[in-house]
């Protein structure tokens, strides 16, 4: 495992967080446009290749680095750890480097290389921010969608926050560093951008389509992720959550009195005063444990403070394997 560190200034350089998993083919394609996309940007680039525990050899990869004038570094973790962890680890190893601005997009090519200059240049009038990409048209299929649009309303409505982007971004070394010190880092990192407080410059971008291969996204992975971004502000939903429960307990003992009153004023038929209050008995005790459960998960969360993704990284790197570009050819392991 190699846990060296870069302790260099900061530079002009570029170094780009790229998560893959078994997705070599639209990788390879991936690297080509960035070659042609980034032909007019000054310094030093690195594509930093994060492989979340992939299953297939990178067949060619050293080709297509070698045909472009980038250094890639190949990340391999010891064990699949998801997507989102996949990218805090590689944020984490890519603010060691001594270069100026990261860039965070996906292998699959629907993060547009394209868009990157774009990304660069509002940056550049933004300086300190996190610059995201703003999707507009999506290319994903029908249940893809409508799961995103129901994501994004339960997103707003538990946290009071809302979140329109992806990981595609790109900010300084800074930004990077201050995500990097947040635990929440390794749950979802668009939503710890939104509670890094760091500013959020939008920038319009169509999602492109694949390069290769079809989405390993299932649908328990879509609401793992949608969870895990509401956990990021586990607080804010579990008040929230809290204050929601306070009403219904508010309205059902109301309703109880009420219950209790038509009963001893004869009005209500057998039976029903009972019902009525077994029903209200059961609601209660539903609120308590959702708000016992509540009260859990924020402790929990407040705990895990103490554990910054930039100090667990390296736990996670079963090796790194230098890979030259501009015509060189792989170096030894």
């Amino acid at each position: 495992m190699s846990t060296e560190r870069d302790t260099g200034d900061e530079g002009n350089g570029m170094v780009f967080v790229i998560p893959v998993f078994n997705d070599w083919d639209a990788l390879r394609l991936l690297i080509r446009d960035l070659g042609s996309a980034l032909t007019d940007e000054p310094g030093p680039v690195e594509i930093l290749i994060v492989d979340d525990g992939s299953t297939e050899p990178e067949t060619g990869l050293a080709d297509a680095v070698a045909a472009t004038p980038f250094r890639c570094t190949l990340l391999r973790l010891v064990r699949n750890v998801g997507h989102q962890r996949a990218i805090g680890i590689g944020l984490c190893h890519a603010a060691r480097r001594p270069a100026g601005i990261i860039v965070v997009m996906d292998g699959d090519g629907e993060d547009r290389p394209a868009d990157v200059p774009r990304l660069l240049r509002a940056l550049g009038e933004n300086p300190g921010s996190i610059v995201v990409a703003e999707r507009g048209r999506r290319s994903e299929g029908l249940r893809f969608t409508l799961f995103y649009h129901l994501y994004r309303r339960l997103f707003s409505l538990l946290t009071g926050t809302s979140i329109s982007f992806g990981n595609f971004s790109a900010m300084d070394v800074g930004a990077a560093r201050r995500l990097t010190s947040m635990h929440e880092l390794l749950l979802h990192v668009p939503a710890t951008m939104l509670r890094s407080r760091c500013r959020i410059v939008r920038v319009a971008a169509d999602r492109g389509r694949r390069y290769a291969g079809r989405s390993r996204m299932s649908l328990v992975s879509l609401v793992v992720h949608g969870l895990s971004s509401v956990a990021v502000f586990s607080e804010r939903a579990f008040t929230r959550i809290l204050l929601f429960s306070a009403g219904v307990f508010a309205l059902s003992a109301v309703a109880t009195v009420a219950a209790v009153l038509l009963k001893l004023a004869g009005m209500a038929t057998p039976g029903w005063a009972t019902t009525v209050a077994g029903i209200l008995m059961v609601v209660l005790v539903q609120n308590a444990a959702v708000a016992l459960g509540g009260l859990f998960v924020v402790l929990n969360n407040d705990r895990d403070m103490a554990k910054m993704p930039r100090d667990l990284a390296d736990v996670f790197v079963a090796e790194t394997v230098p890979i030259a570009g501009g015509g060189e050819r792989r170096t030894s392991r």
